[in-house]
């Protein structure tokens, strides 16, 4: 089999290798590999929507550094998480012990084990900003949005 691989070395691109195979009659698959941008820890966070290169196995998504203070104020929409929980505010809040009347529960605040193949990229979400696996984290141009 017969392959092409184009390669970008600019920056400003989210794509590093894109491959087909060109043979006669062959059916043109591409595949496309994203920029992985730095190394990354089973203890980094994420913005929202950022892709992962999780290196190992399995992943686990969580919510980190966002745990209930009872001495914090909280506006309208923020997450925290209480009790394995995530939270989010259904209006502005002053220092106090948890009440789960003032907050709307919405997700657990870990996900998995989740079993991939290694290398496979992951997507954190809306209120887990880490994929609990060692990884690369992908060219801020390939964020989800």
């Amino acid at each position: 089999m017969k392959k092409r691989i184009l390669r970008e070395s600019r920056d400003t691109f989210a794509i590093d290798n894109l491959s087909y195979n060109d043979e006669t009659g062959a059916r043109k698959v591409i595949v496309v590999e994203p920029v992985v941008k730095i190394a990354v820890s089973n203890t980094d966070t994420y913005p929202e929507g950022s892709l992962v290169k999780v290196t190992g196995t399995s992943y686990t998504l969580q919510l980190l550094n966002k745990a209930f203070s009872a001495g914090a104020s909280y506006l309208e929409g923020q997450t925290v998480t209480q009790g394995g929980r995530i939270y989010e505010a259904q209006q502005a809040i002053s220092p106090a012990a948890f009440n789960a009347a003032q907050w709307f529960d919405m997700a657990a605040a870990s996900i998995g084990p989740v079993s991939i193949v290694a290398g496979a990229v992951v997507s954190c979400g809306k209120f887990h900003n880490n994929v609990g696996a060692a990884g690369f984290l992908v060219a801020d141009e390939s964020i989800i949005a």
